[in-house]
């Protein structure tokens, strides 16, 4: 499973002195772009370029223990076959002074034609699926 290091940003708490919860996403939004490129080899600034949007078809969320400013996290990505259009990707956000699982979540991914605005399968995403596919 890939994972980063990192630490709570004071500008992404809240005013009970806790991190904002819509900052957790945003954590692992990072985390899963770094992924994509450092695994898959898919950059997803090069690829909207030619007009790949890779985009959130959904994504489920859950809260399970609080982080505090400068707090250091480990945010894991783990991706995972949904269809043949459809990249899954699961993630945890894990407290590193006590290994305390604080959230986690399943994304849901698809990659858009920036012309027709519908879902294909570029051969990057192709390969990837296929593998993950024959890895379940």
């Amino acid at each position: 499973m890939y994972s980063q290091i990192m630490q709570v940003q004071s500008n992404h708490i809240d005013f009970q002195n806790i991190l904002d919860s819509l900052y957790y996403p945003h954590y692992m939004e990072k985390v899963r772009h770094d992924y994509m490129k450092e695994v898959f080899n898919i950059d997803i600034i090069e690829a909207a370029k030619k007009g790949h949007l890779y985009v959130l078809r959904s994504y489920n969320i859950n809260f399970k223990r609080s982080l505090y400013v400068h707090d250091k996290i480990k945010v894991t990505a783990d991706a995972k076959f949904l269809s043949n259009i459809k990249l899954g990707c699961y993630q945890q956000i894990i407290s590193t002074k006590d290994n305390l699982l604080c959230a986690d979540a399943n994304f849901e991914i698809v990659c858009v034609n920036q012309n027709t605005g519908r879902p294909f399968l570029p051969n990057e995403l192709k390969n990837i699926l296929e593998t993950l596919k024959n890895n379940n």
